[in-house]
């Protein structure tokens, strides 16, 4: 097994657009260019309702990015949020650096927001593994999403009993990180 690896949490900034761009695109469905993913991220850093955070290690290397954004129409509360993007460069994958942007995601979503939504590769059972241990639901939708996603709800991240929930996963996973320093900036 792989051991994890400690990285630092930190806002996205417009000199990670590239790294980031190049190992997000198979994580990304459809016929999309690496250029393409670019912009997109460049237009999502300025956006002060998006949260854009990438995850670093050694001298500030791009290892990680999580992506989300307000979407109200994806589950009955008007605070709701969408995980658009979460992913890890491939050389970097099972180390809990996955886990670490969405425990950065899930602690800024918590400052507002009540339910969490995304959509995951079917096909994807560590990723899928990963959001039900935190707390992720497959729901149903109404609209057309491709046959190869799953669409996960995360509901009442506000009550008590979840944050007692996160808190508990969020320890864990620091414990498991004592080796190095492990930090969340922004």
């Amino acid at each position: 097994m792989i051991s994890p690896l400690p990285v630092t949490i930190r806002p996205m900034e417009p000199r990670d657009v590239s790294t980031a761009a190049r190992f997000s695109k198979p994580a990304i469905h459809g016929d999309v260019d690496q250029e393409t993913i670019a912009e997109w991220f460049s237009r999502c850093i300025m956006e002060p309702e998006v949260f854009a955070h990438v995850a670093t290690i050694g001298s500030q290397e791009v290892v990680g990015i999580g992506l989300s954004s307000p979407g109200h129409y994806v589950c009955e509360s008007e605070r709701a949020v969408i995980l658009r993007l979460l992913a890890v460069d491939e050389p970097y994958q099972g180390r809990k650096i996955g886990e670490q942007l969405l425990v950065s995601l899930l602690t800024l979503c918590m400052t507002g927001f009540t339910c969490v939504a995304l959509y995951v590769d079917s096909r994807n059972e560590r990723a899928k593994s990963l959001y039900q241990k935190f707390g992720f639901q497959r729901a149903e939708v109404s609209e057309d999403i491709p046959s190869i996603a799953d669409y996960l709800l995360l509901e009442g991240i506000q009550t008590v009993e979840y944050r007692r929930l996160f808190h508990e996963l969020k320890r864990a996973l620091e414990d498991r990180l004592t080796r190095a320093e492990f930090s969340f900036v922004g």
